[in-house]
């Protein structure tokens, strides 16, 4: 990766201190965020930075608010096809903000590009809700974004008036898929499920730590039983956009 800021081998850590909970974050400029009940603070030297860690901090009280309704957050991208919910699971750079972008520029309905909530319903079913945040586009991204998407500004904005459509709200989950971009064919196929352990159990992880509770392991097991796919995106977008048409399209005879 191409950048100054970012430090591989360097991640955050929490601590309390006096009743707070204090975040020493590194990317991309290092700076503290300090939560106490329901307030927040950020202290950074770098205000460029700011509205990026302004983001952090509106993700983690979303993310309470949920959390208080029983649903679970996942760090991951989503799309929605006929009331389905599509979850692209993944660390940071894996290709979540691009997949969105483009599937949101040919007609899929975008939920978001970095975080989901979900919960197990009575029928069994999951259920997939999110909230319209802001997205984050990298400079990086311009070799993989399709020509719907290509004068998309980098940095932090809005999704809605690129794609003349809002985000979706909720949905049914269809199915899961790991996405890494790549400069070879696109290929998609259906992941073990010990690998899907452990990637899962990651993303649950990934904007703090999972409290593990008995409604935690149902919903995670019976996201197992999902379908679960590894996706090597390349340049054929048309492929990814034909395959979850036809995903959705059983989905919906089912």
């Amino acid at each position: 990766m191409n950048d100054a800021n970012y430090l591989p081998d360097i991640k955050n850590r929490y601590f309390l201190l006096n009743e707070c909970t204090v975040t020493e974050l590194y990317y991309p400029s290092r700076c503290l965020l300090i939560e106490k009940e329901k307030e927040a603070y950020i202290i950074s030297g770098n205000e460029k930075k700011l509205s990026y860690h302004a983001r952090q901090v509106l993700k983690r009280f979303v993310r309470s608010i949920f959390h208080e309704q029983g649903f679970y957050s996942l760090h991951a991208a989503a799309i929605v096809e006929q009331g389905k919910a599509f979850l692209f699971p993944g660390k940071t750079h894996s290709g979540k903000s691009t997949i969105l972008l483009n599937m949101s520029a040919v007609g899929f309905v975008p939920m978001n590009d970095d975080i989901v909530f979900l919960k197990k319903q009575a029928n069994g079913a999951i259920q997939v809700e999110s909230v319209p945040l802001l997205i984050q586009v990298r400079k990086n991204s311009d070799t993989v974004l399709m020509p719907e998407v290509k004068d998309f500004p980098f940095g932090i904005t809005t999704i809605d008036p690129y794609t003349n459509t809002s985000c979706a709200m909720e949905a049914e989950l269809s199915c899961v898929i790991f996405p890494t971009i790549v400069t070879e064919t696109t290929l998609i196929q259906e992941i073990d499920q010990n690998i899907a352990k452990k990637l899962l159990f990651a993303t649950f992880n990934a904007h703090g730590r999972i409290e593990i509770s008995e409604e935690f392991a149902k919903l995670f097991y019976t996201l197992l039983s999902a379908d679960m796919y590894s996706l090597e995106m390349g340049n054929n977008w048309n492929f990814l956009i034909n395959w979850i048409h036809n995903v959705a399209n059983k989905d919906d005879k089912n």
